[in-house]
């Protein structure tokens, strides 16, 4: 009998649920992150860090600003909300 083997599917599946759920978080705020990660730097500003999420007066994407389609709030919000489901899937300890 292998480690493999002694691991319950159940645990397999709270493990697949929580891979996909932290992918998710990624990538719903992944708008906001290519935003405000300043990349030949790799730093964060805190002017884009503020432009990105709230948006700002010289800004908006009515201005018609190349690559920047408006404050990306949402995007970080849905993606502490999947951070918030995997935090709650991995510390439940019910079966799925």
């Amino acid at each position: 009998m292998t480690v493999l083997d002694s691991i319950s599917s159940v645990t397999w599946a709270r493990f697949a649920v929580i891979v996909l759920l932290s992918a998710g978080a990624y990538f719903a705020a992944a708008p906001w992150l290519g935003c405000v990660v300043l990349l030949p730097f790799w730093r964060i500003d805190a002017v884009m860090l503020s432009v990105c999420t709230f948006g700002g007066i010289p800004f908006r994407a009515s201005y018609g600003v190349p690559g920047f389609n408006g404050p990306y709030w949402g995007s970080l919000v849905v993606g502490i909300l999947y951070l918030a489901a995997v935090v709650l899937v991995a510390r439940r300890r019910r079966p799925l």
